[in-house]
C-alpha cells in the first residue's frame, strides 16, 4: 500500500496525540515534582511538533495529496477515506503508550527524571522506525522528501533528549542510542560520530558526573 505526504501527515499527528496522552496521564500517576515537570515540558514539545506538522501539511501540493493506486493487477482502484482512516487508527493503536494499562504501568515504573526521559527516547526511537517504515512505502512524487523532512525533526528530538540524559547521568550511563550524544554511545568510530555530529561533537568529557 502506498501513501501520500498528506496521509503521513495524519498518521505523524495521531502518533503524536498518543505521547501528549501518554505525558499527561504519566504526570497524574507520578510523585517526583522533577519528573512531572519533565513530563510536562515533554507533553508541550509534543504539541510543538503537532502546530509544526499542520504548517508543514497546509503547505503540501497537490501531488503530495493525490491518492495512490493500489491492488493486485487488473484490479487497480484508490484506497477510500475510510480505509485510510482505519489503517491510521491501526497504526496508532499498535503504539503501546497508546493502551491505557500500558501507560499506567510505565508510569508507576518512573520514580527519577532517568526513568521519565529513558521512557522519552523509547518513544522517539520508536516513532522514528515507524517513519523509516512510512518514507519507503511514500511514493517519490507524493512527499517522499516530506517524510525525510519529518524524520529529521523527529532525529532532533531525540538527540536533544539524549543530551539531558547525558547531562543527567554522564556518558558512563548512556545506552546505545539513535543519535549518539557522547563517543561511548555510538557503534560507529568516535571520529565518525562526531563529524555526524558537527553542531555538538560527541565527546565523552561533557559527560557530566
Amino acid at each position: 500500500m502506498g501513501f501520500n505526504a498528506d496521509e503521513v501527515a495524519r498518521m505523524a499527528m495521531e502518533l503524536k496525540k498518543n505521547g501528549i496522552t501518554f505525558y499527561k496521564k504519566g504526570r497524574d500517576a507520578l510523585k517526583d515534582e522533577d519528573v512531572k515537570a519533565i513530563f510536562f515540558q515533554l507533553e508541550k514539545e509534543e504539541e510543538t511538533h503537532i502546530h509544526k506538522l499542520q504548517k508543514m501539511q497546509a503547505a503540501l501540493t497537490d501531488s503530495a495529496k493525490q491518492k495512490t493506486d493500489y491492488g493486485p493487477s487488473g484490479d487497480v482502484k484508490l484506497k477510500s477515506d475510510e480505509e485510510i482512516h482505519q489503517y491510521i487508527q491501526d497504526t496508532a493503536d499498535m503504539n503501546v503508550f497508546r493502551n491505557v494499562a500500558n501507560v499506567k504501568k510505565y508510569a508507576g515504573e518512573i520514580k527519577t527524571v532517568e526513568d521519565a526521559l529513558r521512557l522519552a527516547i523509547q518513544f522517539e526511537k520508536d516513532t522514528i522506525t515507524f517513519f523509516l517504515i512510512m518514507r519507503d512505502l511514500t511514493e517519490e512524487d507524493k512527499g517522499k522528501q516530506w517524510v525525510d523532512d519529518i524524520l529529521t525533526e523527529e532525529k532532533n528530538h531525540l538527540k536533544n533528549l539524549s543530551r539531558r540524559l547525558r547531562n543527567e547521568v554522564g556518558c558512563k550511563n548512556m545506552s546505545v542510542f539513535q543519535m549518539p550524544v557522547c563517543a561511548s554511545q555510538t557503534a560507529m568510530g568516535a571520529e565518525q560520530a562526531r563529524a555526524d555530529n558537527l553542531d555538538e561533537p560527541c565527546d565523552d568529557a561533557r559527560g557530566g558526573v
